[in-house]
């Protein structure tokens, strides 16, 4: 630091004549004489104000660069220096896996002006944790449409050395034969811990069969897109691309035909290991076909474009450890309603896949227009879940009170009860006046909650609250408002009911694997 400087300053101020006195405290204007005096004592004050400036310049300086070397020092004993590397890794993994799991595809670009590219960058030391944790450089975002990639994927690939890799592939335009930054990424196969393969082509599935090394530790698979099945050599490599993953436990798998109609994934894979599953087939049969080999599942979740009657002479399918189950209709709906833009799903009679699961063990129950009260009553019964069954999601065309009232009745542990209704459960009978407006199924619930508290006095627990949810899409914006006005006085008694206009159907193309 430079040593002080020195300065000399003369405080000899000038001082104004006596004349000027009367002329500040007054708003007399000067003779001109008086002026031309005035004039000569403000460039006379100028002139000394010039020279103090100049004279703690210096002064100036010296106290910037004082400040500066102050900083300098007290930033070599911030907390953050003092961080172990270990540490200081740990924060870098989680920022990357916040940048990672919560931003798309599309804000990542380019990809080194994130982390842990960006880390590399802040000074020397960042560089060195960030290069000696391999976690950091296990997330990889793949984007086949740009172009130019391998030789950052490759380095990427490389900087990881043996840790499991989470992948998010994503391709949007038009694929190749032969993309080299997807065969960069089968370089790794064998470490492949987490895959999101978003818009998955023909022309990449077979690549990945045609791969030398296979998935050995792969644990999620989401795997969505359009596929031609039609072609022998894509059946060949669904077949065998994911057949060899003795890990594997997640899987979505949504694909599509070129028309844009759901198709049930053709891939071989090992059902039978399976713990959560999220699936689109063609129809119910498809759907019973598909659970009947998943012995081992936890959360499932099954949708299909349309629904065919059932025969009556199939098997019980047992799902001993089945903890969460959806089932729900995706595409094929029988009828509109007044809005053509809205497609209003119908329950058929005999086609429920429900009439043939038992689920001792489930606790979440969601339907959407999969079945009807007897079917779920009848159900419930023969899985003996009454014990366990805590959240209940039922989406249909029509609701019958009198059965969802049974059906809450025989369910002590019920937490959660939330019903779409697409035909106007809550519509309000003519008879009913303003003030009492609490009409259908929420009337009939409240009034009779002690009741039924009294009757399941053996298993209800009087402290645990009932949250019921009803959304009915013909309810006015002013029936919606009039309603949940009236609701405010039931929660008091254990009973919380909120109503809403807005339904809102279960779509597993909304999971994201974490």
């Amino acid at each position: 630091m430079a040593p002080l400087p020195s300065f000399t300053f003369s405080d000899d101020q000038p001082l104004p004549p006596v004349s000027f006195a009367h002329l500040l405290h007054s708003n007399t204007p000067p003779h001109a004489a008086e002026a031309s005096l005035m004039c000569s004592y403000v460039d006379e004050l100028e002139s000394h104000l010039a020279s103090l400036n100049k004279a703690i310049s210096p002064l100036l300086l010296y106290r910037e660069e004082l400040q500066r070397t102050i900083r300098g020092h007290k930033a070599t004993l911030s907390r953050i220096r003092r961080l172990p590397p270990e540490i200081l890794g740990l924060i870098f993994w989680e920022v990357v896996r916040a940048a990672y799991f919560f931003k798309n595809i599309s804000e990542v670009s380019p990809a080194t002006s994130h982390g842990p590219w960006l880390m590399t960058r802040v000074c020397r030391r960042w560089s060195e944790v960030a290069l000696a944790t391999p976690s950091l450089w296990s997330m990889i975002f793949l984007d086949l449409d740009h172009k130019g990639a391998v030789p950052l994927l490759e380095l990427r690939v490389m900087r990881s050395q043996g840790v499991p890799l989470t992948w998010r592939i994503y391709r949007e335009g038009k694929s190749e034969a032969q993309d080299p930054a997807l065969d960069v990424a089968l370089s790794a196969a064998s470490r492949w811990r987490i895959a999101d393969i978003r818009g998955v082509t023909s022309h990449a599935l077979q690549q990945m069969g045609r791969a030398q090394e296979r998935f050995p530790n792969l644990q999620t698979l989401h795997i969505t897109g359009g596929l031609d099945f039609g072609d022998v050599a894509l059946e060949h490599a669904c077949k065998k691309v994911f057949s060899e993953t003795p890990e594997l436990r997640h899987v979505l798998a949504v694909c599509w035909d070129y028309f844009g109609h759901y198709v049930h994934p053709r891939f071989t894979l090992p059902w039978h290991q399976l713990t959560c599953l999220s699936l689109i087939s063609k129809d119910n049969t498809e759907t019973l076909t598909v659970l009947g080999e998943l012995s081992s599942i936890i959360e499932c979740t099954l949708g299909c474009t349309h629904t065919l009657p059932l025969s009556r002479d199939r098997d019980i399918i047992r799902l001993l450890h089945l903890r969460s189950l959806t089932l729900y209709i995706d595409q094929g709906f029988d009828e509109v309603t007044d809005d053509e833009s809205e497609m209003v799903p119908i329950y058929t009679k005999h086609s429920s896949v429900l009439d043939f699961l038992e689920t001792p063990c489930l606790e979440n129950l969601t339907l959407h227009s999969t079945a009807d009260e007897e079917v779920i009553l009848d159900f419930i019964a023969r899985s003996r879940c009454i014990d366990t069954l805590c959240s209940f999601r039922f989406l249909t065309n029509f609701i019958n009170h009198d059965l969802v009232l049974q059906l809450v009745k025989n369910l002590p542990h019920l937490t959660l009860l939330d019903i779409g209704d697409f035909a106007g459960t809550l519509e309000a009978d003519d008879d009913d006046d303003d003030e009492g407006f609490i009409p259908g199924f929420v009337y009939a619930l409240s009034n009779q909650w002690s009741k039924i508290g009294q009757e399941l006095s053996g298993g209800h627990d009087p402290s645990r609250p009932l949250h019921v949810r009803i959304a009915d899409s013909q309810l006015n914006v002013q029936s919606e408002r009039k309603i949940s006005c009236k609701l405010r006085c039931l929660r008091a008694e254990l009973l919380l009911v909120d109503v809403s206009r807005s339904l809102s159907p279960p779509c597993i193309m909304m999971s994201d694997p974490e």
